[in-house]
């Protein structure tokens, strides 16, 4: 596999990301691109919120989460790419300037060293993911 290429505001907000499920670690679950859960606390827009990798990539552009996953609003610094609305996968992608076959690897991967990936290992995950554009090894 070839090393994801992304933008540098792409990485920043990657790296954000990591940081907000470290913060946050009842708010990440790599089964749901965004799902409201009443339970979850944290600061807003994780309040009420449970994410994937690619949820959380999209929760740091937006004020607050999105109803539906297959339909997040999309800021205006996309949308003459994107539209209106977009899938959480797609705009996650967008946002980190990256293309979609290196993305898949990291949003649709659920293992990561031979153990699900967790808050705990998602910051490792992230960093095999753009040293090798793979990051599911055993």
């Amino acid at each position: 596999m070839l090393k994801p290429k992304l933008s540098e505001s792409g990485r920043k907000i990657l790296w954000a990301a990591v940081r907000a499920i470290e913060k946050y670690p009842r708010t990440f679950d790599m089964h749901e691109w965004i799902r409201h859960n009443p339970r979850t606390k944290g600061e807003n827009p994780y309040c009420g919120t449970v994410a994937c990798i690619a949820g959380h990539i999209v929760l740091q552009v937006l004020d607050k989460a999105p109803e539906d996953y297959a339909n997040c609003p999309v800021p205006s610094q996309y949308r003459r790419s994107l539209g209106e609305s977009a899938m959480v996968e797609v705009l996650a992608t967008k946002i980190l300037g990256a293309d979609f076959d290196s993305t898949d690897t990291l949003f649709l991967t659920m293992i990561f060293n031979g153990k699900k990936i967790t808050p705990q290992n998602v910051r490792d995950r992230v960093k095999e993911w753009l040293r090798t554009g793979d990051g599911s090894s055993d």
